[in-house]
């Protein structure tokens, strides 16, 4: 037997160390150039930037909003620009280990967590400051809440989280509503 079912939590907690180190290594560097425009946007005066939000019918404005509140509690240089998708991505290894856990076995989570962790592709989105490792993120809580609700449907906690994990699913791409579709 695989030894890291037997105490899942001491695995899903190395696994995302693993995920922040592997994450926090590549974060530095000059930003790109929709890095920048949305640093802008964060930066700009709060009637600019709602005007912005609401003439940019593209990206959903939760991503933005995180970014302004990120730059009035920080300021934005680039590590903090790329905050909260680096920790989106780290977060996003846990979540899928539970959703894992829940749709199968734990030994499932882990390998679902390990695999997230070492995802080129999702390091990258998490070392990229843009709203898709958050988008990630919000699916597998959403999707894990959903799980949670359909096996509970009288539980008052996951119709809550349920919602809020979605209405934030859908607040940072418009993807999400494909994802509530399916589910």
């Amino acid at each position: 037997s695989w030894r890291a079912a037997a105490n899942p939590l001491w695995a899903v907690l190395a696994i995302t160390a693993l995920a922040l180190v592997v994450r926090a290594s590549g974060l530095s560097g000059d930003f790109y150039a929709d890095e920048v425009w949305i640093i802008d946007s964060a930066r700009s005066s709060y009637d600019k930037f709602l005007q912005e939000i609401t003439d940019d019918w593209v990206h959903p404005p939760l991503f933005f909003f995180l970014m302004r509140g990120l730059d009035a509690l920080f300021g934005i240089d680039v590590l903090s620009g790329r905050l909260v998708a680096a920790v989106s991505g780290v977060l996003s290894v846990p979540v899928i280990f539970w959703l894992g856990t829940l749709v199968h076995s734990a030994r499932a989570g882990i390998a679902a967590a390990a695999l997230l962790a070492l995802s080129p592709i999702h390091v990258w989105h998490s070392q990229y400051g843009r709203h898709y490792s958050l988008l990630v993120l919000l699916v597998l809580l959403s999707t894990a809440c959903f799980v949670k609700l359909w096996r509970e449907p009288r539980a008052v906690v996951w119709s809550v989280s349920y919602t809020l994990a979605t209405v934030a699913l859908v607040y940072t791409h418009y993807f999400g509503w494909l994802v509530v579709l399916c589910q």
